[in-house]
């Protein structure tokens, strides 16, 4: 069916732009932000995308503060309108195509509104084109950017402004089954002078799927390519949440670069929407238990240098090296900032 966007010379295929080459439902085309303070007490993750082999787009807000989880969901028909990024009371906007970003929203039941804007702080960085075939199928086949930057702009939560945001946001396409990846860690974090981005997907016994990232400095300097070598989480007692890492990064010459990491919170993805206070012993222990992809809220540091981000980790499939607290969860419905099921 001819949309809206047809008027445009951005066809890829021989057909009309509602239309995408594969016919896998898991076909999607997304974005996702997070967003912290410069003291690590605040966080959230917004995401939004178009699964046109569904019919719909679809949308979400998780943010984390004052013990709270604040959770929201966002959907919508498509209809062959996939230029206008809307759904609920979420509105995006493309101000300057790979620099900045508009994005508002409220939901007075919830208490929660923002009116922002987003400015990469250096040119996005590309990965490395995932492709992955699983028991002869195609489970992954993906092209993702991420891009470092800050905020500007109001975001009222339960009365309270916050204000100094900064971020990384990351935009996809393609086509990935959350469902037949057992383990992925993707770490983003702002230093002063510089922006880290890294994951690595494996199967539950540790084999590596794909491994990626960038060290990428301000100005003109450019992105220094990384993969991650290793990975160390520690946990609590009974606990499935990190409470610390070390990630070791290694360089295209072979040069290694040591990420330590604390957490000092975590962005919890319930499936459910609305609000859950994490001072109810029983509500943290079910989250804890249950939910198979979490973003932890970390204070990071490399030598002498401490910043803060996120690191997403999705734990369905579960893993043997840390057999003892990620056991496989069940995976129907797994959400994310960059799932295809929300």
């Amino acid at each position: 069916m001819i949309g809206k966007m047809d008027e445009y010379l951005i066809h890829q295929s021989e057909t009309t732009i509602d239309h995408v080459v594969s016919t896998d439902v898991n076909w999607q085309d997304r974005f996702y932000f997070n967003l912290l303070d410069r003291k690590g007490t605040f966080a959230a993750t917004l995401g939004y995308g178009v699964f046109p082999n569904r019919n719909i787009g679809a949308g979400f807000l998780r943010i984390a503060h004052d013990k709270k989880v604040y959770a929201v969901n966002f959907s919508k028909e498509l209809n062959c309108d996939r230029e206008d990024i809307r759904a609920g009371s979420l509105a995006v906007d493309v101000v300057e195509p790979l620099r900045k970003w508009h994005l508002s929203l409220e939901e007075k039941e919830l208490g929660v509104s923002l009116d922002l804007e987003f400015t990469g702080r250096s040119a996005p960085y590309e990965f490395k084109h995932i492709y992955h075939r699983k028991n002869n199928r195609v489970m992954w086949n993906q092209v993702h950017y991420t891009q470092a930057g800050a905020y500007t702009g109001k975001l009222n939560v339960a009365g309270k402004k916050i204000t100094d945001l900064y971020g990384i946001r990351d935009r996809s396409w393609g086509m990935r089954d959350m469902e037949e990846i057992d383990l992925w860690i993707w770490m983003s974090v702002n230093f002063g002078d510089y922006w880290l981005t890294a994951w690595q997907s494996e199967y539950a016994d540790g084999r590596v799927i794909c491994s990626d990232g960038a060290l990428t400095r301000d100005g003109s300097f450019g992105s220094m390519p990384l993969v991650m070598e290793t990975h160390d989480f520690r946990f609590e007692s009974g606990s499935r949440i990190p409470s610390a890492a070390t990630y070791i990064l290694k360089d295209v010459e072979g040069k290694t670069i040591e990420v330590q990491a604390k957490t000092v919170g975590t962005v919890f993805h319930p499936f459910t929407p609305g609000l859950i206070d994490l001072r109810d012993p029983d509500k943290l222990k079910q989250l804890d238990n249950t939910s198979p992809i979490f973003g932890l809220v970390q204070e990071f540091k490399v030598g002498k240098d401490v910043g803060y981000g996120i690191t997403e980790c999705l734990v369905g499939g579960g893993s043997e090296q840390y057999k003892d607290n990620w056991r496989p969860v069940a995976a129907a419905g797994v959400t994310s900032g960059t799932d295809s099921k929300r």
